[in-house]
């Protein structure tokens, strides 16, 4: 994953959690949060802050922890 790429299968989703990816997380154009996903469910992510649904948010790799 390199910075830019845009989470979107359930695959992408364990990959940006299991390599520890610091994602941004939009809504209609208008950043709602950033932070590491802790966990995924079907229709949502969990963050440290918050919870977030995959069907109304897009989310975006900015980091990765090497």
């Amino acid at each position: 994953m390199t910075h830019g790429f845009k989470l979107k299968t359930d695959v992408d989703f364990h990959n940006a959690i299991l390599f520890k990816c610091l994602v941004s997380i939009t809504q209609d154009g208008e950043e709602v949060g950033n932070g590491y996903i802790l966990s995924q469910g079907h229709h949502a992510i969990e963050t440290i802050d918050s919870y977030f649904f995959k069907n109304a948010c897009e989310f975006t790799v900015i980091s990765m922890v090497h």
